[in-house]
């Protein structure tokens, strides 16, 4: 079937139902069987639904589905921070051998990369979805 059911979720997020080949009754019929009754829903194509799902946690009913560019950019950056925490925690090693020896220069230098590394959040993001999850900061290349 090239149609969906979306609705919004008590949370303000999206619910996407799709009939299966076995359901023999209307859409209508379905939405309120399995839909809340409180609920704003809407019929929609399947092409009206993303397939991508990288930014499945941004989507918004707005009679019809959205995506929040401004959640995209938040989880985005919350990959980044996923991507960072090994590489800090590392420094944080690295940082308490160099204060044990007294090794100021390598104090310095940790510090400075771990700044480099909380700053990345601070990074510019374009206003587009592609260019959203395109964008990944060289620093946190390996």
């Amino acid at each position: 079937m090239d149609k969906r059911i979306i609705y919004k979720m008590e949370n303000n997020g999206v619910a996407v139902l799709c009939p299966t080949n076995s359901w023999t009754g209307t859409l209508e019929e379905l939405a309120a069987k399995d839909i809340p009754a409180d609920a704003d829903w809407k019929i929609v194509n399947l092409s009206e639904v993303p397939t991508d799902r990288t930014f499945r946690s941004a989507w918004e009913y707005n009679n019809g589905l959205t995506v929040n560019v401004d959640k995209a950019k938040e989880i985005q950056k919350d990959k980044w921070r996923a991507a960072r925490k090994p590489v800090l925690e590392k420094l944080d090693i690295d940082f308490m051998k160099a204060v044990e020896t007294m090794d100021t220069n390598t104090i310095q230098t940790i510090a400075q990369q771990k700044q480099a590394l909380r700053d990345v959040t601070n990074t510019s993001l374009p206003d587009d979805l592609e260019g959203i999850k395109n964008t990944w900061p060289e620093i946190l290349n390996g």
